[in-house]
Order: structure tokens, then sequence, then C-alpha cells
């Protein structure tokens, strides 16, 4: 196993350890597993999953970050979007960043 592999295992398993032991719901816990699905580079996954882990983040901030009048980030996008969308639209999300993380393992 090459040394890019580890760092992609490394930020995808923050995430889903952020999925698993995180506290909260899972709007919270895929929130969290969102901001550090970001920290990711985009070359650091094979095309297809990086394209599942983009729609993962597409939906869970959906929203955008809420700014003020000056357009200064109040909130980021994912905890924005999540105050108004639904506990198990969240568990469905967790449990695809869990099946991307398998699939990649699967691989390497």
């Amino acid at each position: 196993m090459n040394e890019g592999h580890l760092i992609k295992n490394d930020k995808l398993w923050e995430a889903v350890n952020a999925l698993v032991y995180g506290e909260g719901d899972a709007r919270s816990r895929v929130t969290a597993a969102c901001l550090l699905l970001d920290k990711m580079n985009s070359k650091e996954l094979p095309p297809d999953l990086q394209r599942r882990i983009d729609i993962v983040k597409d939906e869970a901030g959906k929203k955008g970050a809420l700014r003020s009048i000056d357009g200064d980030v109040l909130r980021d996008r994912y905890t924005h979007t999540s105050k108004t969308r639904m506990n198990k639209t969240y568990a469905k999300l967790a449990k695809e960043i869990y099946k991307i993380y398998c699939e990649l393992n699967e691989r390497t």
C-alpha cells in the first residue's frame, strides 16, 4: 500500500469515526463528517468515489452557508442546512459515507 492510500483512508476514516462515535443525532454527526471531508483533496479518492462524496456533501449543504448582511459566515453550509432537514435524510447520507469507505477499503 502506498502513502496515498494511507492519506485517503485517514481522512475518510476520520469522517466515519465522526459518524460512529460523534455525539448527537444523524444531522450533527453527518455535519461533522462533511466538515472533515471538506479537508480531503479531490484527488485522494478514485473519481467514482469522489463523485459520490461530492453528492453527499452537496445534499448535506444544500442551503449554503448562513451569512450576515456583510457577507460573514454565521453558520457553515452543513450546519445551516441541517437545521431544517429531516434526521432520516442524514441517516441515509451517513450510510452512503460508510459505504464509500467500505468500497475504498475493498479496493486497496
